[in-house]
């Protein structure tokens, strides 16, 4: 787990969990997980992320420095390898203070929604 900050203002709430297989010792990542995982061979290659709105529970609230139950955002990713295996699972909380969600759409894509 690592909290993000900006400007020494906490931003997010970061868990990632990884296979041994992928990363056999966590203590080797420095400050980047995917230039970590780059050099070892082991570098996703796509990713699936899921959106949602919630509230922080107390926990994640006192590490963002905000109030319980506060309006946040969480987005869960899972990342896959060029072989199709899953290699990473992040879920990451974040402020909803400080954030909003912006899509940029083609024409193809607004004709399907």
């Amino acid at each position: 787990m690592r909290v993000r900050y900006a400007d020494d203002r906490p931003m997010a709430v970061e868990r990632a969990t990884l296979p041994v297989a992928i990363l056999p010792d966590p203590n080797v990542v420095n400050e980047s997980l995917y230039a970590t995982l780059e050099n070892l061979g082991n570098a996703p290659v796509r990713a699936s992320q899921k959106i949602s709105a919630i509230n922080l529970k107390k926990a994640d609230a006192e590490l963002l420095k905000i109030p319980e139950g506060s309006a946040g955002l969480k987005i869960e990713r899972v990342a896959y390898l060029a072989n199709g295996l899953a290699s990473e699972f992040t879920r990451s909380l974040y402020r909803g203070d400080a954030y909003e969600f912006v899509a940029d759409l083609t024409p193809n894509e607004i004709e399907k929604r």
